[in-house]
């Protein structure tokens, strides 16, 4: 943001969607923008701690740890800290430690948490493989798939656990990567910060958001929302022709619902997108 580099709320804005983005760097260094203008939250933390993992391969580094930490000191029940915090210690060779972790994280969880299952699965992994050791006479136990995370593991910022949903769960556990892209609600009070950006680099980011925002709904089509900003944004753009193909995409989806179809009727008339 070369206009207002003081503008904390811009950079707290754009911050948690350049991390849906992947562009991990520019998450992290938005994220600490925002800490340095606005000051340390939570929220703030996690996504400097998380964009670091991610921008290091899935290795936890002194700053993730850190950040994981001091956000825990803010809110001590932020589960997805200690999650994380639970694989550095596997990524030391801490095996024994990191089975406690999860049991210990497990011991003081809901049974109906929605990321218990993904911790349940990581403390099962470290003890499948300190016995393996053990019967093998090995020093060292293979590192189980939890602590070779990468990509293939994400926490979300504001999330209640380390995976977004149980179907990322899964392809987490089955070696799979996944990429989350930005929601309606962060896509619009992004587009809102990259106003006060310099013309090239408001363009980049605009269109990387418009990108980000169609993958989204060719994946989950259920949000209305997100179809009308994407076919606003697409005329705004000037691209007409994958204004109407998203319309058409819509509808498609919505036929049946009189209500959504409404809506995405008067956006047709509104953006003269009729024949």
């Amino acid at each position: 943001m070369r206009v207002n580099p003081k503008d904390g709320a811009g950079w707290d804005a754009i911050a948690p969607v350049y991390l849906k983005l992947q562009r991990f760097g520019d998450a992290g260094g938005a994220y600490r923008q925002a800490i340095q203008i606005l000051g340390e939250t939570a929220s703030r933390l996690m996504g400097v701690a998380i964009a670091e993992v991610f921008a290091n391969s899935g290795n936890l580094n002194q700053t993730s740890r850190k950040a994981f930490e001091k956000a825990l000191t803010i809110d001590p029940s932020l589960h997805v800290a200690r999650y994380w915090l639970a694989i550095a210690k596997e990524q030391d060779g801490r095996f024994d430690v990191a089975a406690q972790a999860w049991q210990d994280l497990l011991a003081k969880s809901s049974a109906n948490a929605n990321w218990r299952p993904q911790a349940e699965y990581c403390l099962e992994a470290v003890r499948a493989r300190l016995q393996k050791a053990k019967i093998a006479g090995a020093k060292q136990p293979e590192a189980s798939l939890c602590s070779k995370g990468g990509t293939r593991l994400a926490g979300k910022p504001q999330g209640s656990g380390p995976y977004p949903n149980k179907a990322h769960a899964r392809k987490a556990q089955a070696g799979e990567s996944f990429s989350g892209e930005p929601t309606a609600k962060q896509f619009s009070a992004a587009h809102k910060a990259a106003q006060k950006m310099a013309p090239g680099d408001r363009m980049a980011m605009v269109n990387q958001m418009v990108a980000g925002l169609a993958k989204r709904l060719k994946n989950n089509g259920d949000d209305l929302e997100g179809w009308v900003k994407l076919v606003r944004s697409y005329s705004v753009l000037g691209k007409r022709d994958a204004a109407l193909e998203a319309l058409t995409a819509a509808e498609m989806k919505f036929k049946g619902n009189s209500d959504a179809l409404g809506t995405l009727s008067t956006l047709k008339q509104k953006l003269k997108l009729g024949s």
